[in-house]
Parts: C-alpha cells; sequence; structure tokens
C-alpha cells in the first residue's frame, strides 16, 4: 500500500496535470470564423459576425477570407445605423463605392460571438480593457493565411517538444535519478508554462511549447519508471494503468480548466500554478532503490527500503546491503542498427 501511496505522490497529480495540458490547443489555440476586415466590419461592430457576412454576401456576392476580393465605403449617414436592417436599408439608398482588389488581408475580423463575446464588446484589441473578452493565439498573433506556416509550427511544437524529450529521458533519468527528473523537468515545465502566459509573441510561443512537452515527456516516463520500480512483479502492469487513469481525468479536466479560465495565457498560467504543486509532492518521495542499487549506492537503498519494510510490515532481513551487492547486471553486448537485419526473426518482426 505504501508503494501505491508514492507512485500516487510521483505521478498521481503530474499526470493529471499533463492531461490538462495535452488539450491546451484545443481550446488555446482554436481558430473561429474570420475574414478579411472589410468597411463593414470596421464601422459595425455592434453586429454580430453573420449579420456582416450576410451584407457583404449581398453587395458583393462574395468574399475572401485571405483576400480582399470586395469592399466598400460606407456613406456618411450610414454610420449610425445600429442594425442590420437599418444598414441594409440605408446601404440600397446610396450608389456604393467599391473597392475591389485581390490583395493578402492586412487584418481579420474573428466571429467573437463564438468566443462568448457579447456583440459590441469585439474589436481588434477587445481584450485591451474589456474583462468579460477572450482570445486564442489565432485572434492573437493571426497565424493564418499567407502566415499559416507560422501557425503550423504553433500546432506541432508540442509534438516536436514530445519527440525531442523521449529521445533523451533515459539518458537523463539512468544518469540522475527518477526522483531528480521529475524534480528538475517539473521546475522546467513550470517556468516555461508561465513564460507562456507571459509572452506577446507568435515565436515565443513556438519555443515555449517545445520546451513544455519536452520537460512534460520527461516527467512523465520518470514517474512511470518510478512507479514500476517500486512494486513487485506479479503488478508492475498496474502503475502504468493508473497513472494513464490520472492522464485522462486530467485530459477531462481541461474542460472545466477550459469553461473557467478560457483566455489562452489564463489558460496557460492555471497550468503552471497547478504543476507548481508537484514541486511540493516531490519533496516527500525518496529516490528509486532500483535506480539507487545500480548506481552502487547500497547504504541508500538500503535505508529505502527498510522505510518502505516498516510501512508495509515486512522483513527485509538484517544482511540486505550484502543482498543488494550480490545483484549482477547481465553484460551488455554491443548494439547497432544493423541488428535489426542480421537475422530472420528480426527482418520479419521490422516488416510487421
Amino acid at each position: 500500500m505504501y508503494q501505491w501511496f508514492l507512485t500516487l505522490l510521483a505521478a498521481g497529480w503530474l499526470s493529471a496535470v499533463i492531461g490538462v495540458s495535452a488539450l491546451f490547443p484545443v481550446f488555446g489555440q482554436w481558430t473561429p470564423e474570420f475574414h478579411c476586415q472589410t468597411q463593414l466590419d470596421e464601422h459595425f461592430p455592434t453586429i454580430s459576425f453573420e449579420e456582416r457576412e450576410d451584407l457583404l454576401s449581398q453587395y458583393c456576392g462574395s468574399f475572401g477570407e485571405c483576400s480582399t476580393t470586395c469592399d466598400f465605403m460606407i456613406p456618411i449617414d450610414c454610420h449610425s445605423a445600429n442594425s442590420s436592417s437599418l444598414i441594409s436599408s440605408c446601404l440600397s439608398d446610396h450608389e456604393l463605392q467599391f473597392v475591389t482588389t485581390n490583395n493578402s488581408c492586412r487584418a481579420f475580423s474573428f466571429n467573437y460571438e463564438a468566443l462568448g463575446v457579447p456583440n459590441g464588446h469585439q474589436n481588434l484589441i477587445f481584450s485591451k480593457g474589456d474583462p468579460d473578452a477572450w482570445e486564442t493565439t489565432v485572434t492573437d498573433f493571426a497565424p493564418i493565411c499567407s502566415r499559416a506556416l507560422v501557425g503550423t509550427f504553433m500546432l506541432s511544437a508540442s509534438i516536436i517538444g514530445q519527440t525531442l524529450g523521449s529521445f533523451f529521458v533515459g539518458i537523463y533519468s539512468d544518469r540522475f535519478g527518477r526522483k531528480n527528473a521529475i524534480f528538475v523537468f517539473n521546475i522546467v515545465f513550470v517556468i516555461s508554462t508561465i513564460a507562456l502566459a507571459l509572452i506577446r509573441n507568435e515565436y515565443s510561443f513556438i519555443i515555449m511549447r517545445i520546451v513544455m512537452n519536452f520537460s512534460s515527456v520527461i516527467m512523465y516516463v520518470a514517474a512511470l519508471t518510478y512507479g514500476v520500480e517500486l512494486t513487485g512483479p506479479s503488478k508492475r502492469s498496474l502503475p502504468g494503468t493508473f497513472i494513464s487513469i490520472y492522464f485522462g481525468l486530467g485530459y477531462m479536466g481541461s474542460s472545466i480548466v477550459g469553461y473557467f479560465i478560457p483566455h489562452w495565457q489564463g489558460h496557460a498560467l492555471a497550468i503552471g500554478i497547478m504543476a507548481a504543486l508537484q514541486l511540493i509532492l516531490t519533496f516527500f518521495l525518496p529516490e528509486s532503490p532500483s535506480f539507487l542499487v545500480a548506481k552502487k549506492r547500497y547504504k541508500e537503498a538500503c535505508r529505502v527500503l527498510e522505510k518502505i519494510a516498516v510501512k508495509t510490515s515486512s522483513n527485509v532481513g538484517a544482511d540486505l546491503e550484502e543482498k543488494l551487492k550480490e545483484i549482477q547486471e547481465p553484460q551488455k553486448a554491443d548494439r547497432s542498427p544493423l541488428d535489426l537485419f542480421r537475422t530472420s526473426a528480426t527482418r520479419r518482426g521490422r516488416k510487421i
């Protein structure tokens, strides 16, 4: 039971926080409907996005998301109209001066009602003074159309970080320990997440997302390894199962965080604060005895195992240190990628 408690300290809350973080792009990087900003958008922000699109369709026939294909000047005496019907009636009474171009958009109009922002509150800088307003990274940085490649990297940053972390986690945790890996990269995760909440540049956003996910993979795998190494051989499949459950709970809980803290910066800050709690929990963890034995730190391993024995009413014997020293690691044969092709069995496995 004590081993399960340690596994919960090491991986329970941590896995839940990583689950919340995994769904950050769904909330923080969502792309609402948009089109090139027009005179209608500038002069009539109080009518809905759909009403402005209906008026554009009525007078332009078609309009582009990523290029200014049709626009027209708004007559001065129509500026006071405050509803879609009054605007349409006023425009019909005038001969409109059309401006038809094929230029790329210099600004965009987003469907802020889809973000829950009331009519009349939305504009290009609506979040600067409106306490009810919120943004995604798309409305903030506009990584769309001609800047779509930037948007692709913003979304792919998490995969890049996870891939790099997967290569690094074994090297680090085998050299410095499972607890050390959890603690050190928990600090990196907290710092990068809080930095993400404060930045105002899309390129810094990409870097911080890579660092976040790089550290989250290392924490997650180190915690999983820690749980497995504390568990007896007959139950070693259970830590992975429970850690996945914790992750799933965090995955579901991300909707709650997104509901109460919809703004992408606030969402990131909430993840950073939740992750900071893991730093406190990590102080109560002993190092993995398997790691300590592998590093020939037998006295430390004995202290950890003796404490576990006391908590679980077990008996490890008086000659525990001698028994640990007798453990021999199998000789490691030299391996290379060519081993994948040297036998028919490995060749068949590679094809499968």
